[in-house]
């Protein structure tokens, strides 16, 4: 699908990059606090880490890391912690193609990941 902020930014390049740039930022947060969560057994952090790394997911159109962040917000409901756990490694090699298509500024890369 299209992304939300591709849509709100329309043609304003910079808008767009700033918009961007804040979700990488965001992102590699989530990504941070989430390995600490899962490592301490914090399932409510966990639960608030995979939710909001599903939401800047749906706005940058990272398709494949909004799929796995469902999944795993799945696990964190559920307060299954194994296999939240288990969704981590998946999650955080998401979360590096995503930087990675930002930090090469490839916007069309990301309605893939």
């Amino acid at each position: 699908g299209d992304q939300v902020a591709v849509q709100y930014a329309g043609k304003n390049r910079d808008r767009l990059d700033r918009m961007v740039r804040a979700s990488r930022k965001s992102l590699a947060e989530h990504i941070a606090s989430l390995h600490a969560a899962v490592a301490s057994g914090d399932a409510v952090t966990a639960h608030l880490c995979v939710h909001s790394m599903k939401s800047v997911a749906a706005y940058i159109g990272a398709a494949e890391l909004h799929e796995s962040a469902c999944a795993a917000e799945n696990h964190a409901n559920a307060r299954d912690m194994d296999g939240l756990r288990g969704m981590v490694p998946v999650l955080a090699s998401r979360v590096t193609d995503v930087l990675r298509a930002i930090d090469s500024a490839d916007w069309n890369a990301l309605n893939g990941l």
